[in-house]
């Protein structure tokens, strides 16, 4: 199997993700995570669970501290960075969170 940066069905995903949530009044704390990437190379991990139509995904960034945040997909992809693709959890950013700030 080769690798791929990203799948088109957790493009799918992501899509309907953004289309169904309405980020100004709803918490994504209990959403499941759809995707996770790293950075191989040093610091830097991503929790992502939608993207919209110009390709800017929204998720948790830890790379010295989880926060919440949009980053465009492809700036991901143009820095080496990497899909998990053996991710088993956390499952949900609540999760995500708790875990990272507890290490």
């Amino acid at each position: 199997m080769s690798y791929s940066f990203i799948t088109d069905e957790i493009i799918t995903t992501l899509r309907v993700n953004h289309s169904k949530t309405d980020f100004a009044t709803e918490s994504i704390g209990k959403k499941d995570i759809v995707v996770k990437f790293f950075n191989p190379y040093g610091p830097g991990d991503w929790w992502i669970y939608s993207i919209d139509d110009t390709g800017m995904i929204f998720g948790i960034a830890d790379i010295f501290e989880p926060e919440y945040g949009y980053v465009y997909l492809n700036d991901l992809k143009n820095n080496n960075i990497e899909r998990d693709m053996h991710y088993s959890g956390p499952n949900t950013f609540e999760e995500v969170m708790i875990q990272q700030k507890g290490r």
